[in-house]
């Protein structure tokens, strides 16, 4: 009985653990013009797991659950360009960084169209 509750334990610890791997903390890479954007994440994660053996029953031996959840909120963007890295911060809130994410890349465009026709 207690390998079942053991191994329903380390099943939800995999899923979150799968969960957390490829890019968890740096998001996908955005590349135009030469200039790279990676969205940095903070990640927040929960666990949980019970169960408890019944020790008269032969039909249910075993009651239990697990469960585990991930929250992924952006906080900047980091922007490589002509060999150099700056940070720029999502707003403090984290309200609609996608929003922020495409005008700070239509801006990062523009000014690399600008610098071109100078």
């Amino acid at each position: 009985m207690d390998n079942k509750l053991n191994q329903l334990i380390l099943d939800t610890a995999g899923m979150a653990e799968k969960a957390l791997r490829d890019h968890s903390v740096c998001g996908e890479t955005i590349t135009v013009d030469g200039v790279c954007v990676v969205p940095v994440y903070k990640l927040s994660y929960g666990f949980a797991g019970a169960g408890i053996e019944h020790a008269e029953s032969d039909t249910t031996p075993l009651t239990g659950g697990a469960g585990a959840g991930v929250t992924k909120t952006p906080v900047c963007y980091m922007v490589f360009e002509n060999g150099r890295v700056s940070f720029h911060p999502t707003k403090a809130d984290g309200s609609k960084p996608l929003a922020g994410l495409t005008g700070f890349v239509g801006s990062m465009v523009k000014k690399k169209k600008d610098q071109k026709n100078a």
